[in-house]
């Protein structure tokens, strides 16, 4: 439910700000307080601020805490930094994840799919992500002033473990060689933004941002041992047999679509 709010939140914010912008019948006097003028798309002659220090709320979904820097290099281009830390473990990893299998060391194993591990209870480690982004900046003329199109790049790296009894829990596999378990992943996304400046005392910036993108992940190899000579065992014997995972030292890379929604606030100067 809550991003379904998150959704309506990015779709009527924009649309109130520029309906409140063209509403003359609406406007106080000039010597009112209430008159203090917004800008709703960057002023590429005079830029009232070329640095922007940014906070991004939206990262708090994902357990994650993420600072970041803004720099407007020409009018119409910027570029962008960010650096964050994780706090637990990102819970969007267990979502709709998409389970192709892009390498792994032996493509005559059976494999325990992404979604399969990483929703094993656990105990979170540690966890940090960096990014970086380049922006481009429609003019005030174009068809979508106050908007910008960006491509950024994304790491991000998940420390955890967990115990061979959650592990039976949730899988119904007995661990062999149980280790800590390190997601790494690499997200390359493209994404429509829409940024909203106060020009007072404290010049904020108000950015919502929606995209696409695809996500690469790797993480622990752990390979079933039941796959065909257990199955011949239990025609020939009839007894049931133990469902056995090994956690090997070689990694399997996963691939993905994802959609990305994003909202930061920062301080301009």
């Amino acid at each position: 439910m809550r991003y379904v709010f998150i959704y309506i939140f990015f779709i009527l914010v924009p649309c109130l700000t520029v309906r409140a912008q063209d509403d003359t019948s609406r406007t106080p006097p000039k010597d009112s307080p209430f008159n203090r003028k917004t800008k709703i798309a960057f002023n590429r002659d005079k830029a009232f601020f070329e640095n922007v220090f940014k906070f991004e709320p939206t990262m708090l979904i994902r357990n994650a805490v993420c600072v970041g820097y803004d720099r407007y290099i020409k009018n119409v281009i910027g570029v962008s930094f960010g650096i964050g830390f994780y706090y637990d473990f990102d819970p969007l990893l267990k979502l709709n994840y998409s389970s192709s299998v892009l390498f792994n060391p032996d493509p005559f194993k059976e494999y325990l799919s992404f979604s399969q591990i990483v929703n094993v209870k656990k105990q979170f480690s540690s966890g940090f992500t960096t990014q970086f982004a380049a922006k481009w900046y429609f003019e005030k003329d174009d068809y979508f002033p106050g908007g910008y199109a960006e491509i950024a790049y994304r790491f991000s790296r998940l420390s955890y473990s967990f115990t061979e009894e959650d592990f039976f829990r949730s899988t119904g596999y007995i661990l062999i060689n149980n280790q800590p378990v390190n997601v790494v992943s690499n997200l390359f996304t493209a994404s429509y933004g829409y940024q909203i400046h106060t020009n007072g005392k404290l010049k904020l910036i108000h950015d919502f941002s929606i995209g696409v993108g695809y996500r690469i992940s790797s993480l622990n190899e752990i390979d079933k041992s039941d796959s065909f000579y257990n199955s011949a065992q239990v025609v020939i014997t009839g007894q049931p047999v133990k469902k056995e995972a090994t956690m090997r030292a070689g990694r399997i890379t996963y691939g993905g679509i994802v959609f990305n929604i994003a909202y930061t606030i920062g301080i301009g100067f």
